[in-house]
């Protein structure tokens, strides 16, 4: 399937979704947005899956990197006698 496929699978999903609450009312909010959040996740994922997408990089942790940094400079000060 091409990504093309994909997003139109998931579009059309949508549009229904958002026909639903929006024209027919036959949702509540929380629920229009916990549907809303899983057809887009579940495109993301196809995508993914399929290659298209790269998967999201986890956050990086800046303070055990710093933590990390100082401890290698502190390192190296003692090593040149510093």
């Amino acid at each position: 399937m091409t990504a093309k496929e994909i997003k139109d699978k998931y579009k059309k999903k949508h549009d229904k979704l958002t026909e639903d609450y929006y024209q027919k009312h036959e949702l509540t909010k929380e629920d229009f947005a916990l549907q809303h959040g899983e057809i887009w996740a579940d495109m993301e994922a196809e995508l993914i899956a399929e290659g298209y997408l790269k998967p999201p990089e986890p956050a990086r942790d800046f303070k055990a990197e710093i933590d990390d940094l100082k401890e290698r400079i502190k390192k190296l000060e003692n090593k040149r006698g510093g």
